[in-house]
């Protein structure tokens, strides 16, 4: 009998990951799949469970290629893309109300999310990039400095303390051409690393083909 799927999820850090999952299995619903998250940013909600999400949010100037302003979450450094409205100039409008229901949805979103990672018995997380300095919702911007193999192993083991009653295992996916990267130990048991090839043109979803190579292989171990 083949070996059975482990559960999926994204851990960021941006959509690309929760939109190519969808595309290939149904997977546990995470508060990642749709915030732009920096590395440190991931490890202060995991460590903290998300108690901080959207308190408060500055502005982050409109960046090529978007015409439009984004949010930054004032305790976390990611960026909630499609959580607040615009005006007709591209300005982000943060109000009371609005900033309430984005702290509501996240705060859901992470109680979901967890509660589904405990019932699994194995899961999957997938994370794309690194650093994200700036958190800007497009994942083809260069890295501002090296991922070494040591912050993923740490990852994993963030993960695992987390849910210590779920098999975590973690898949770290590059582009190597904007990801600089540095083996400065070996991945642990449980940490995969893999590398997509940029696509000329791409956009924001990735490509369809490479996706799909990287993620019919994770069998549950």
């Amino acid at each position: 009998m083949p070996a059975a799927r482990p559960s999926l999820t994204s851990l960021g850090s941006d959509c690309q990951v929760g939109w190519q999952i969808r595309r290939h299995v149904e997977p546990i619903a995470s508060p990642f799949d749709w915030i732009v998250t920096p590395l440190a940013a991931l490890e202060a909600i995991l460590a903290d469970r998300g108690a901080r999400f959207a308190r408060s949010v500055s502005t982050l100037p409109a960046m090529p290629p978007f015409a439009a302003e984004s949010t930054v979450c004032g305790d976390y450094g990611c960026s909630y893309h499609h959580d607040f409205a615009h005006d007709a100039e591209g300005r982000v409008v943060v109000s009371p109300d609005a900033l309430a229901d984005a702290r509501a949805k996240m705060l859901h979103k992470w109680d979901s999310f967890a509660t589904a990672i405990g019932r699994a018995e194995e899961v999957l997380f997938v994370r794309l990039g690194s650093f994200k300095s700036p958190p800007i919702a497009w994942p083809y911007l260069r890295e501002s400095d090296t991922l070494a193999m040591s912050r993923v192993n740490r990852l994993q083991r963030t993960l695992a303390a987390t849910f210590p009653a779920t098999r975590c295992r973690l898949l770290q996916v590059l582009y190597p051409e904007i990801t600089p990267f540095y083996a400065d130990e070996p991945a642990a048991e449980l940490v995969s690393l893999r590398e997509l090839a940029l696509t000329p043109g791409a956009n924001w979803q990735g490509d369809d083909a490479g996706w799909a190579r990287l993620l019919a292989r994770p069998r549950r171990t």
